[in-house]
């Protein structure tokens, strides 16, 4: 499910000093606990750059970009996670990486893992 810009700040004073969550309908205030971790998953310019994460909500959070495994690493992953053979594996990176290489060409979403 995708947040919408405009709802994100609902959890700001969660994810700030404060730790805590108001809930308006009810007129709750929800306090997180010590051991609380909030986790967002955020893919920049998915499906539109223009719905950037806002600023005030960026600075909440800590980051990590992932990447793609090195070739040998993925086509074991595929051997592993599907059963495929080793060839049939290697042929499917290869495409991958092909489709990946389009990303400026027309092409900005190619496959992604899973």
């Amino acid at each position: 499910m995708e947040a919408r810009k405009d709802t994100t700040v609902v959890i700001h004073p969660l994810t700030d000093d404060r730790r805590i969550l108001p809930i308006d309908r009810t007129g709750e205030v929800l306090e997180a606990p010590d051991n609380f971790m909030l986790i967002v998953s955020y893919n920049p310019g998915y499906q539109n750059v223009l719905k950037g994460m806002k600023p005030s909500t960026r600075q909440r959070f800590l980051s990590m970009s992932f990447d793609y495994l090195p070739a040998a690493e993925e086509t074991a992953v595929i051997v592993h996670e599907t059963g495929v053979d080793q060839a049939i594996a290697t042929r499917l990176v290869a495409l991958a990486n092909s489709l990946r290489e389009l990303k400026d060409q027309d092409l900005e979403e190619g496959p992604v893992p899973v």
